[in-house]
């Protein structure tokens, strides 16, 4: 892709299901605005939004989020784009359920700024230098099982019932962390460790 998103699907319809794509976007243009893999917004009122058997890789570098120089207006830096970007300021991250899907050389984040994330499934992916985060600035419930996290990390910074606690809404559902496999970047002590 070039230019904008490789797929987005924002709050519209009900169920959506994104299967059986190849998103590939390694474009050498540092500090010229890009897009992510898949930038996608849900609202679990409309049913589970879901990403199936896809294969997301190499997202543009130093291309997303640009920084400009206030005077000169000349780019001075810029963030990595994401391979998946589930993420609002305002609407709603709810109800994504990600399975059997490979996300390669990048970084993955399901959360935002408006309500807390909810009903959010992670199932059997194939994770390889990809970091995969859940909560951003808002509380997140998930249940993420079966997938394998090789050369990456997990994130998880608003746990809901960790440092959400006295977040409105209620949690809906209790948080699953079970039969995951990570194999954490180099030069980690732990270079191997299976969460069941």
């Amino acid at each position: 892709w070039r230019g904008g998103n490789g797929i987005a699907a924002q709050t519209v319809g009900s169920e959506q299901v994104i299967y059986g794509n190849i998103v590939y976007g390694q474009t050498p243009t540092p500090f010229e605005q890009q897009g992510h893999g898949m930038y996608l917004q849900n609202t679990y009122a409309n049913g589970y939004k879901y990403i199936v058997g896809n294969i997301i890789s190499d997202p543009p570098r130093q291309a997303c989020n640009l920084v400009r120089d206030p005077v000169t207006g000349q780019v001075t830096s810029a963030n990595d784009c994401f391979v998946l970007h589930g993420y609002t300021e305002q609407g709603l991250i709810e109800g994504f359920h990600l399975e059997n899907n490979v996300f390669l050389n990048g970084r993955t984040l399901i959360g935002g700024f408006g309500q807390p994330a909810h009903h959010e499934i992670i199932r059997d992916n194939y994770f390889h230098s990809s970091s995969m985060q859940l909560g951003y600035r808002r509380p997140v419930q998930f249940e993420m099982t079966g997938n394998i996290l090789g050369r990456g990390m997990f994130l998880a910074p608003y746990y809901w019932g960790l440092n959400g606690s006295g977040a409105a809404p209620v949690k809906p559902l209790q948080n699953i962390f079970r039969n995951n496999t990570l194999v954490l970047p180099s030069g980690y002590n732990d270079q191997y460790i299976n969460l069941t």
